[in-house]
């Protein structure tokens, strides 16, 4: 009998040690502010998973820098994007955010930025 409680005791342990975590998004989310700038991101402990840089059809002379995350905050889609322009942060949220803002640049960047980056995961 002490042999079968020792043995479920270490496989719920087991198991509940090898669920995966989901942490809060506040707890994973760089810190972001309105005066940020592109070097400054280097000093964050979260680091980018992607560093991507692109134009936009629409200004092909401004270049867009996006950082993406890829945050453990959901099972879902769990990319979260910092973009920038001349080092500087324009927006910076889930790719949802970008497509629902009012703004049309930031739509045209969520959807420049997703489209580059899903380029690189396949």
């Amino acid at each position: 009998m002490k042999y079968i409680l020792l043995t479920l005791f270490i496989l719920v342990s087991l198991f509940l040690f090898s669920c995966k975590t989901i942490k809060p998004a506040y707890e994973v989310i760089p810190y972001f502010t309105k005066d940020l700038k592109l070097d400054e991101t280097y000093n964050f402990y979260h680091q980018p998973n992607k560093r991507l840089q692109f134009s936009l059809p629409s200004d092909t002379s401004k270049k867009i820098d996006v950082l993406v995350y890829k945050l453990p905050v959901s099972e879902d889609d769990n990319t979260y994007l910092a973009t920038f322009s001349n080092n500087k942060i324009i927006f910076w949220g889930y790719p949802h955010e970008f497509a629902r803002s009012n703004n049309q640049l930031f739509n045209e960047i969520g959807r420049k930025a997703v489209e580059e980056y899903k380029k690189l995961e396949y």
